[in-house]
């Protein structure tokens, strides 16, 4: 308990002190060739001119904002370390505040150097997250975008970044906004009617209400439906091989992964099970997930194998009386028994194969991209396509395998024929998706096109989060869609006061009273409505520095 209270006090400190000047390394841990040190408040200007001297003898403090000078950190009257000052000037700065950044060689025992030094000038080590902090609390950001700039530190790979500076674009914040301008004016019409209510005015009827309300409550439903979750970026993305059976999607399986992770046969069906491999592409790890192959044959054998699939098998192997207890075997089955045997292994096997081929597009709805492998000789499968399509709710990208069949040289066209006839393929492939997917031509035995696969699966799992992207997706957090809900519970209640009454100024506070709690909950994403315990929760999570 002492622990949590201690941790409190000190994010408290945080927010209440925002008139300290404040100094941090700001650059990555570790030794690099740069090393950036912040200085933040409202004596920045004066600490960093007591530790700095200027090659051209100009006192740091005439310097004006937005200009980069050259000079030296001061330690002693003989230590000194060259150095780079950007001085930003308020408010046109990260934090609104004068701050000045200095930039020198990225040795981290430096570094600690220029930070005491900076607090014998009178500035204060920062806390976590205390310069973003300041940057929301001045009015720099809202608490979305300052969120985003957590992200953007934690990223590990482009995908994680790509959806952090999607975030911190502010399209989360924009759609939030909307509902919240709306929903005000909306609550001001329901408060007008408690200032009049001994006047016969009725400025909104309940149908007209409960309609404006129903609206709000549909654009709140859409946005959280449609958001991806941010926290899916901390997983590994998945990436699924979908296809008809002998198009190749083991063989490039294992060519991607470099391991023989799938059995690769001739013979339809060996995949039964979801196998995954894990492959590099650019600069994040993926988990390549290879499905059955999906045959409009084994889809309709099981309902017709079904009621023979049990009870027969009995018949086929016959049990000995007991009275027989000989220790010869028992005779072979007549030609019958053995037709029968061999039918029900084949519905059995059509049955365990269509179970597969099912599962395979089930898994379409959980993963973060689709391969759909189709073999370049036979060309693409529309049917498929279109069903693929219907499910696919992520980038899809058509592969064109076994390149390498294709004929090298024919009679009538040449040498170039084998090469007219795969882009011919390549274009029968994207003229199909009507727009939808692209298409690339690889050979998996050959390992023909997998580079370009690689860098094509890294561009569609980084594309969705990109702010510039067509379609862009929404990222949302658990805290924002914890607020969404608790709004929409809040127009929930107020939809039920509406509807148990005859007039609106009869329960216009109970309504208002509702509205300005789904106002509250909405509040909490931009940081409109803060507390000091959310704040200090979420800039806890930052590094120190930013």
């Amino acid at each position: 308990m002492a622990l949590n209270g201690t941790g409190a006090a000190a994010r408290s400190t945080m927010l209440d002190r925002t008139g300290d000047t404040i100094v941090a390394i700001s650059s990555a841990p570790g030794a690099a060739p740069r090393g950036i040190v912040r200085v933040d408040g409202p004596a920045a200007v004066e600490v960093a001119e007591r530790m700095i001297r200027l090659e051209d003898g100009r006192g740091l403090a005439t310097i004006p904002g937005h200009q980069r000078v050259f000079g030296s950190v001061c330690f002693d009257a003989d230590l000194a370390a060259p150095a780079v000052c950007y001085v930003f000037r308020a408010p046109r700065s990260y934090t609104r505040n004068d701050l000045i950044e200095i930039h020198t060689a990225g040795a981290p025992a430096l570094l600690r150097m220029i930070v005491r030094r900076a607090v014998e000038c009178s500035a204060r080590q920062s806390e976590p997250g205390e310069f973003t902090a300041r940057a929301f609390l001045n009015g720099a950001m809202d608490l979305s975008r300052a969120e985003a700039v957590a992200g953007v530190i934690r990223a590990r790979d482009d995908r994680q970044l790509a959806a952090a500076r999607q975030l911190r674009s502010g399209r989360l914040a924009r759609r939030v906004e909307r509902v919240i301008e709306a929903l005000a004016d909306l609550t001001a019409l329901v408060e007008a009617g408690i200032d009049f209510a001994d006047e016969p005015i009725e400025f909104i009827t309940p149908a007209a209400l409960t309609a404006r309300v129903d609206r709000l409550d549909a654009e709140l439903d859409e946005l959280a439906s449609r958001a991806l979750p941010a926290e899916r970026l901390a997983e590994t993305p998945r990436v699924l091989l979908i296809g008809r059976p002998n198009a190749g999607k083991s063989t490039l399986m294992n060519a991607l992964s470099g391991e023989s992770r799938a059995i690769c046969s001739d013979t339809a069906g060996t995949t039964r099970d979801i196998l995954s491999a894990r492959i590099r592409c650019g600069s994040m790890d993926v988990a390549l997930l290879d499905a059955a192959g999906i045959d409009d044959a084994f889809q309709a054998a099981p309902d017709q194998a079904a009621p023979d699939r049990a009870a027969p098998v009995r018949k086929r192997f016959p049990i000995p009386r007991p009275r027989a207890r000989k220790r010869d075997a028992p005779p072979p089955p007549d030609g019958r028994a053995a037709h029968e045997a061999s039918s029900a292994h084949s519905d059995a096997n059509l049955g365990a194969l269509a179970d597969a081929g099912r599962a395979a597009l089930e898994h379409i709805g959980v993963v973060d991209a689709v391969l759909l492998v189709c073999d370049v000789v036979e060309g693409v499968d529309g049917a498929l396509l279109s069903t693929v399509q219907s499910r696919c709710g992520v980038p899809l990208l058509l592969v064109l395998n076994k390149c390498d069949l294709l004929p090298k040289s024919e009679a009538d066209d040449g040498p170039a024929g084998a090469e007219r006839k795969g882009a011919a393929a390549t274009r029968r492939g994207l003229e199909m998706t009507c727009g939808g997917p692209s298409a690339i031509r690889v050979s998996a035995r050959h390992g023909d096109g997998l580079d370009e696969l690689r860098t094509r699966i890294a561009a569609m799992l980084a594309d969705p989060f990109r702010p510039d992207a067509a379609g862009a997706a929404l990222l949302m957090t658990a805290r924002h869609r914890q607020a969404v809900a608790e709004a929409r519970e809040a127009l929930a209640r107020a939809r039920q006061v509406i509807g148990e009454s005859f007039c609106v100024h009869e329960v216009a506070e109970l309504i208002a009273f509702e509205l300005r709690d789904a106002l509250d909950a909405l509040g909490t994403i931009t940081g409109a409505v803060t507390s000091e315990d959310l704040l200090g929760r979420i800039f806890a999570g930052f590094c120190i520095g930013k």
